[in-house]
This record gives structure tokens, sequence and C-alpha cells, in this order.
């Protein structure tokens, strides 16, 4: 009988150790994506499943750059493309799938909404006409799909923004004027939808919600509620109230992140109850007495990546230290040893993206901080060239052909033309313009002598093919 309760307990003791190993992070920072060199950039980001958009800035060349990343390849546009004459002005503030199948997806700026339909944008001037105005900079612009293919739009005014495919209807809230500073749509808010309730961030910074079935906004008061109950006279600062900095969906339940606090903790809204959750001082910072949450995202597994700042007190000396940390459902936390990886403590937070690989990307200045547990990261296995577009098509006698690409793809690169049976017509001593701190080369391409109709330009190096349909006139 002791033999098998001590097999029983061997059993339970591998068992759990099993269970801590799979959900230690296997963590590496990656300062290149898609041969894109993230080094000393500031990158904004989005994820729609497996479809990634970045920025980053070339102060150099004065320009911004828009990567739309899916199906193994990435798609780059520069601010001047997309109609923005400051190179600053690339910063992503949401972005929604309208049709995965072709991977056409709205996504929205400060300077306006703009729709991919899988290979050159367009600006979508129904919505946002306050492009001119000198406070757009204040602005976070958010969108949001509903499962029956209803998109929601935050701006500027007071109220969201409904399209249903056809018409634009702005959802207007019976707010008296007394009311607007307390129950108005805050400038600088995201959206996130729990079940039919899509909430928002208030002018006060608390949070407000529109129900989707009824159209009407609804105002639950939580912040008021937080600071009365939830709030010693210890965890404030004495000059500063808190507010609400964001939220977040955290499985079925509203995650709010307040700043101004000399003790941080996390708050959760369920629709009806609020929790709050203390860190374990004694765990990850024992010896300093102040805790502020600087950074906050939440993955699809539930884990909070966090930056934290700790310092002895309110007053001077701070001796303040940075910690980076991932707390899974469970509250169990797990540290980053940023020195390790290779990245600076004065980095922040600019997204993070769940692929369906498992992987997960958080996007901090310098790089991606990288979750591969089974090593299938998408950036082992990038292809050396991507063919972005050919323009003008149709054409003549001459277009020219956008890339991104390794300076090796572009000295190996083979180009031809064939028919539509698959007969070569045509190899072309290729004349190529690159931009080594870029990536992007312009491939000058001349089909004299060959008769108009339907062709293939095939380009080739050492390691990838690509192929893209033309026709010459």
């Amino acid at each position: 009988m002791k033999i098998a309760h001590k097999i029983l307990i061997i059993i339970i003791i591998l068992a759990n150790f099993s269970f801590v190993h799979s959900e230690t992070p296997n963590l590496k920072f990656i300062t290149k994506f898609n041969d894109v060199s993230l080094q000393n950039k500031v990158s904004t980001s989005l994820n729609l499943g497996d479809t990634i958009l970045f920025t980053y800035e070339d102060s150099e060349l004065d320009l911004s750059y828009l990567n739309i990343c899916f199906d193994n390849k990435c798609i780059q546009f520069t601010n001047l493309e997309m109609g923005i004459p400051n190179k600053k002005n690339i910063k992503l503030h949401g972005a929604v799938h309208v049709n995965k199948n072709n991977n056409e997806l709205w996504f929205i700026t400060k300077d306006g909404l703009f729709i991919f339909d899988g290979s050159k944008i367009v600006r979508n001037e129904n919505v946002l006409n306050d492009l001119d105005s000198p406070s757009k900079v204040y602005y976070r612009h958010s969108l949001y799909k509903h499962t029956n293919g209803d998109i929601y739009i935050s701006t500027p005014i007071l109220h969201l923004i409904k399209y249903d495919g056809i018409k634009y209807d702005t959802i207007v809230s019976p707010i008296s004027d007394e009311e607007i500073h307390i129950k108005g749509k805050n400038f600088n808010t995201n959206l996130v939808a729990i079940g039919n309730k899509l909430y928002f961030r208030t002018l006060q910074y608390d949070i407000a919600y529109l129900d989707i079935e009824t159209l009407e906004y609804h105002y639950p008061f939580v912040k008021d509620t937080i600071l009365k109950k939830y709030l010693t006279n210890e965890e404030i600062l004495p000059l500063d109230e808190p507010f609400l900095r964001d939220i977040f969906k955290h499985e079925n339940r509203l995650l709010m992140h307040f700043n101004n606090l000399f003790i941080s903790s996390f708050f959760f809204y369920n629709g009806q109850e609020i929790e709050k959750v203390i860190l374990d001082t004694n765990l990850i910072f024992p010896n300093d007495s102040a805790y502020v949450l600087h950074f906050i995202e939440v993955d699809n597994k539930g884990r909070i990546w966090a930056k934290i700042q700790t310092q002895k007190s309110i007053y001077p000396p701070y001796d303040s230290k940075t910690h980076f940390f991932i707390i899974n459902k469970n509250f169990d936390y797990y540290r980053i040893n940023n020195d390790e990886l290779g990245f600076e403590t004065s980095t922040n937070f600019s997204g993070l993206h769940n692929l369906s690989n498992g992987t997960t990307y958080l996007n901090i200045n310098g790089g991606f901080l990288v979750d591969d547990p089974l090593g299938v990261s998408v950036t082992e296995s990038v292809p050396s060239f991507f063919m972005n577009k050919v323009r003008p098509n149709p054409f003549k006698d001459r277009t020219q052909v956008e890339l991104t690409a390794t300076r090796t793809a572009i000295d190996n690169m083979k180009v031809e033309i064939f028919d539509y049976l698959g007969k070569s017509i045509k190899q072309i001593e290729p004349f190529i313009t690159y931009q080594p701190l870029t990536g992007l080369a312009t491939l000058e391409l001349e089909t004299d002598g060959i008769r108009p109709g339907y062709y293939y330009l095939v380009l080739t190096d050492h390691n990838d093919t690509r192929t893209m349909p033309i026709l010459i006139k």
C-alpha cells in the first residue's frame, strides 16, 4: 500500500512538473522581422489572426513604412503612397478583417480610415472628415467587427458609428449638455467587446458600453465604485487623481488598468461585480514599497504581459527599478530577464500578436519579444524577397516592379516572362535600384518585342520564386 502511495505521489509531482514546464514561456528577442530591421525605430503594430500590421520610421530617408504581413509574405507601403505627407503620422490604432478569404481589411490611424484589398491601399473618406484638425494627434480611433458583419467605429465625435456594409449610422445617446463632460466618449479610447456589450471610456475616464442589440448606451460608473470601495489612502498618490488608462478583454470579463496610483492593482469587471487582484509583492519585488503598472497587454491564453516600475518611496531618492512579467490567469508570475534577452528597460509596449501556431509576439521598442513554444516562429522561414506590386499594370512597353528583398536576393535575381501555357517568352536582364537601409527595390521592366496579351512575370533567386500576372497592351 505504501509503494502504491509513493507511486501516486511521484505521478502527481511529474504531472505538476509537466504542467509548469509547458506553461514556461520559450522567449527570445528578435530585432528583424521579414528582413526589416527594427532596431532604434519606433514601431506600432496590430494583430488580425495570422495577419500582422506594423510600422516603423526611417529618419535618414524621412519616411514611415507600413508592413502588412500574411500568408508568409509582406507588402510594404510608405506614408507617401498612403497619402500621408508627414512621416510620423502612421500610428496604427485599430483594424478589422472585412473578408478573411482575400485578406481585405480596414485599418485606422489618426489620419483616417484605410482599406487594404489584398494588394493596394485606398483611403475611406466617408467616415473621418476631421483630418485637417490640429487636434487630431490626440485622437485614438478604434474599430470593432461584430459577428453579424457590422463594423463599429470610434471617432473623435461623442458617439459611435456603425457601418452595415451599405450605410454609415451615427449612434447617438440622449446626453444633455450637463452630462456631456461625464458621459461623453473619450477621444482617446479603444473598443472592447464582451458578448453584446461594446465597452469604451468616457471623458471622465470611466467605462460605458453600447448594447449592440438595442443600440443603447449604458453607464455603470465603475470608476467611482473603485475609488470609494477598492482603493485605500496608501495606494493613492497625494496630488494626482487615479484615472482609467486602458481596458482589455481578459477571457469573458473586462480588465482595467488605472494610472496615478502609488500601488497598482488589477481590476476585473464582469458586468456586475468588481474584483481587485493585488500583485504579490513578496514574490516579485519584496524590498520596494511602491509599484506602478506602466504597460499591459493581454494575450489569447489569458496571460498578462506587464511592465512594472518599483521604487522605495514617492519622494527622492526613488531608487527605481523596472521589471517585466508574464502573469497567467492563475496569477502565477514569470519574470522576464531583459538583460539575458537583450532589450532595454526603457522599452514600451506597442502591440501584441497571437498567431494560430501558438506563437505570441510582443512589440516593444527595437524589436519583438517572442514566446515560441513549438519553435515555429514565422520569422525563421521568411522568404528572401517579395513582389509587392507592378505599376502600371496593364502597360505598353515598360513598367516598374516594386520589391522587398535582401541584398543576396537582388544579386541573384532572374527575371522571365511566360505565356499562359507556361512557355518562357523572354528572359530579361534585370536593372534594379536597391535601398539597403529599407530593403525596398525597384525593377525596371521593358517588354519590347512582346505581342500584346496576358502573361506571367516570374522572379527567381536561389531560394524563392514569385509570380504575378501582367497585361501588355
